[in-house]
Parts: structure tokens; C-alpha cells; sequence
């Protein structure tokens, strides 16, 4: 089959995907609402911005950054031709962000080592558009987890290459969510040239996106970025702190009434400064290291910083670790020429824990029993990849392929 004819069939076969990926997700958790301080429901915000009501969108603007929501709002708005439904709404607000991990996929077999037969590149794309933790982003209802995914690995994967593309994507995706400032110093690390320009473009196309949300209301939007930086008392059992939980009540959630658990003052207070340091010294041990790197290395990086990030969080939620799972998939299929076992685990261990939401402890151990092993694999292939390579040579190759 010709290679242009294989390229369009994908290409049609992502879009079908993202179209039967939201047509069948139900109503997401926390869009509908309400909008208050540290809260991130978007669909306040996109309906005012379909209605013209620049006042109420700027007054609403949840806890993320406002590219999503703009580039949501005239899909939700076509929800008007069926009624104004709300779950139709969602729905075609989905679209652009699945269809961003389409693109995502197709460039990852485009880049990839060649030779790979078709069901490994499906297998892939897969993986990266529709992996499990995919449908809980959408489940809670932030599919702007995965749109910020897509442009954080797309700048890193651009980055060596074309880095004002790298740069314009890495500021899209901080303008989606505030992790992806996390995209950077692995984005910076694999480009070959013209670091400043990157830095520059990803800042000015951040704050382009940033500047009118606090123009329009500079309370609001001072009070959801300090929101945005503290991870507040409570716990899940997807981290490393749920062994010190306390019980702090129940609440009611989805129609349920769910238990609620608390840490101490002092965890509550060394988490965020601990994922940042721990954050930061990973970037700087992998930036003095980075000569002779392959520049596939830089999304492993970044996996392992979305994976602590999400280990290191109290109050980590499973769609949390949708970006990590992502750059992960993507990694993967750049330097494997093979089936991309680690995703796969991954994944496994991932429908595992989500059957454990009732037993909270077996949860916990699940979680820690897959993301610890992970977190151990990526920093050895990064800082002593000795002690992995075995066949090094195909590693290579793929590496020059996707620089």
C-alpha cells in the first residue's frame, strides 16, 4: 500500500477514534460545576464564553489555564444545535483534546524506528490516544489533562529540530495546565540550537494566554493560581503519604458518600516543596548529563517527573497520572522498535488499582507496588543506563530518528 494512502487511512482512523472516544464518555465528574476558588469545572466558563458573557468568563475561570477553554468553546457551542445538552456539550469539548493524542500517536510511528509491523503501531497509537487512564481524565471530567499532555511531549519531541514550535507548544501546554512547566527543562535539554528563542517563544505564548484571565479579573486569577500552588490537608491512596492518613469525615460525591482522610500539618507542608525540589534536581542532574543523551531521553525524563510529581502529591487523583502514562506510551514508542512492555504494565497495573476504590489500603499498594519499580526503571535508563543496555545499538538508531 502505497505510503500516502497508509498515511491518510491513519490519519481518518485517529479522527473516527476521537470521535467514538467522546461519543461514548458519560458527563465528566467536575465539569458541570459549581466554579468557586480551587475548583476546576470548566463548563462555567466555556458557556459564558459561547454566550458572549466575557464578564462571567473571566469571573468564572476555574483552577487551569484558559487555552482549553477557548479552544473548547466553539465545539461546545455547536451543542446548541441538539438542545443545549450538557453531556453533548462535554462531549464535542472532548474532541479537540483526544484528537491532539491522535496527532501525538501518529507523529510518535512517524519518528519511530521503522520496520515495526502495523499491529505494533496501532498497539502504540493506541496506547497514547486511548490508554486507560484516558477514559478516567474523562470520567473526572478534564480532558484538558490530555490536550496539555499532547503539547508537552509534542514540544519535546519537536525541540531538537524546530524548537520555536517546540517553544509555541510549550507554551500552549503551560496555558492548558501548570505541570507542563515541568516540559521544559527536558524540551531544553534535546534541543540542538536556538535554547533562548524556545524560552522565549514558550513564556511569550504563555503569558499570552495568562494575561488577559488576570487582566479580566485579577482576583480571581491571583486566588485559582495560589490555589493552583497548595495541595491543602487531605489524601488519597495513590501516593506515598497514605500510611500516615488520618479519617476526616465523609462527603458526598457522584451521588455517594465517600470517606475522607487527612495528613498532618507538616506532610501537607513539606509535599509541595518536596515535588518541587525533587522536581529540580532531577532536571539538573539529567541537564549535566544530557551531552551524547539520545534525545528520546528527554520524554523518559519527563515521565519520571510527571510520575513523581503524581507519587509525591497528597491529594493525587488517577487521571493525575494521565500525562505521565502519555509521555511514557510515547518514549516507548520512539526507542522501541517492539512492543512497548513498560506501557503495557503500566496500563495493567492501572485497571488493577482501579478496581481497588473501596479498599483504600490494598489501593495504595498496588499503586506503590507498580509506580515505585517505574519511577526505580526510568531514573537507572537515565543516570545509569549501564545497568540496562544490553542491546544498545537499536536504542541509537532509534534515537537519530526521532532527533
Amino acid at each position: 500500500m502505497p505510503s500516502r494512502l497508509t498515511g491518510v487511512l491513519a490519519a481518518l482512523g485517529v479522527v473516527v477514534a476521537a470521535i467514538l472516544i467522546s461519543i461514548g464518555t458519560g458527563l465528566g465528574v467536575d465539569y458541570p460545576g459549581p466554579s468557586w476558588i480551587g475548583n476546576d469545572a470548566a463548563s462555567p466558563s466555556i458557556e459564558a464564553l459561547v454566550a458572549g458573557n466575557l464578564h462571567g468568563f473571566f469571573a468564572q475561570q476555574p483552577m487551569m489555564g484558559s487555552f482549553s477553554l477557548v479552544l473548547r468553546a466553539p465545539f461546545a457551542a455547536l451543542a446548541s444545535l441538539g438542545g443545549g445538552n450538557l453531556l453533548l456539550e462535554y462531549r464535542l469539548g472532548v474532541f479537540p483534546c483526544v484528537l491532539a493524542l491522535g496527532v501525538l500517536g501518529l507523529a510518535v510511528i512517524r519518528m519511530g524506528s521503522g520496520g515495526r509491523p502495523w499491529t505494533v503501531r496501532a498497539l502504540v497509537v493506541g496506547l497514547i490516544m486511548a490508554g486507560p487512564l484516558t477514559f478516567k481524565a474523562l470520567t473526572w471530567g478534564h480532558p484538558e489533562e490530555l490536550l496539555a499532555a499532547a503539547l508537552a511531549v509534542g514540544g519535546i519531541m519537536a525541540a531538537p529540530r524546530r524548537p520555536m514550535l517546540a517553544g509555541l507548544m510549550l507554551g500552549l501546554a503551560i496555558a492548558t495546565k501548570q505541570w507542563a512547566w515541568l516540559a521544559v527543562v527536558p524540551a531544553l535539554a534535546c534541543a540542538s540550537e536556538r535554547r533562548f528563542r524556545m524560552v522565549l517563544v514558550a513564556g511569550g505564548a504563555a503569558l499570552l494566554w495568562a494575561l488577559p484571565m488576570a487582566l479580566g479579573d485579577l482576583h480571581r486569577f491571583a486566588d485559582q493560581m495560589r490555589a493552583a500552588g497548595h495541595t491543602g490537608p487531605g489524601v488519597t491512596p495513590s501516593n506515598v503519604w497514605w500510611p500516615f492518613a488520618l479519617p476526616a469525615g465523609s462527603t458526598r460525591l457522584g451521588g455517594h458518600m465517600v470517606d475522607q482522610y487527612t495528613v498532618a500539618h507538616t506532610i501537607s507542608a513539606l509535599a509541595e516543596p518536596l515535588v518541587l525540589g525533587v522536581s529540580l534536581a532531577l532536571s539538573a542532574a539529567y541537564w549535566r548529563g544530557r551531552r551524547g543523551r539520545p534525545a528520546t531521553d528527554a520524554l523518559a525524563l519527563l515521565a519520571l517527573l510527571l510520575l513523581v510529581r503524581c507519587m509525591l502529591d497528597p491529594l493525587s487523583i488517577s487521571y493525575h497520572n494521565a500525562p505521565f502514562a502519555i509521555a511514557l506510551a510515547s518514549w516507548e514508542g520512539l526507542r522501541r522498535r517492539g512492543v512497548p512492555w513498560v506501557t503495557l504494565l503500566v496500563s495493567g497495573g492501572i485497571l488493577l488499582t482501579a478496581q481497588l476504590g473501596a479498599h483504600p489500603d490494598a489501593l495504595n499498594a498496588v499503586y506503590l507496588g507498580w509506580s515505585v519499580p517505574v519511577a526505580a526503571y526510568l531514573a537507572i535508563t537515565l543516570f545509569a543506563p549501564r545497568l540496562l543496555e544490553r542491546h544498545p545499538a537499536p536504542a541509537r538508531r532509534v534515537a537519530h530518528a526521532a532527533s
